[in-house]
């Protein structure tokens, strides 16, 4: 199960995309937030797996909160929600690995696609993470199997 902070400054829309929600597989909400002061903070804190933002918010806009994301949190992953159809977000949005940009009001198709991109993409994180650390345990058991390998490229 993967962890989910929605932030938006607009309570119907949070509790919308509750509603959503429960038709996403794999996904737990572990934080719901209409002020993104608040939400940078416990995401710096929980390093959830995804965080659904909105863009345009009066305390700290989403682009914001993104570029706070990437830096502190680097292996969450982010999707975008807004009203919006913004060129400097779009960019941001390439600049920071965005998963996907959901414009309002949100099709359920689209946000459904949204989170089963999310699902793949941190599937294969996992399992790539999960399988380099397979090899790095098999390479510490077999300390030889290194300068084997060195000798036998040398010959």
């Amino acid at each position: 199960m993967y962890s989910l902070v929605m932030v938006d400054d607009e309570i119907w829309t949070l509790r919308d995309m509750e509603v959503l929600l429960r038709d996403v597989e794999g996904f737990a909400l572990t934080g719901a937030f209409t002020n993104p002061l608040e939400a940078e903070k416990a995401i710096r804190q929980s390093q959830p797996d995804v965080v659904l933002t909105d863009l345009k918010m009066e305390e700290m806009s989403g682009q914001q909160l993104m570029k706070t994301i990437h830096e502190h949190c680097p292996k969450t992953r982010i999707i975008i929600c807004s009203a919006y159809r913004n060129f400097d977000a779009a960019r941001d949005a390439i600049k920071y690995d965005v998963i996907d940009y959901l414009v309002k009001p949100i099709v359920k198709s689209d946000f459904l696609s949204a989170f089963e991109k999310a699902r793949i993409l941190l599937d294969r994180e996992q399992s790539e993470e999960s399988s380099f650390t397979r090899q790095r345990v098999v390479a510490s058991e077999h300390p030889w199997t290194e300068q084997h390998l060195c000798r036998i490229k040398n010959e």
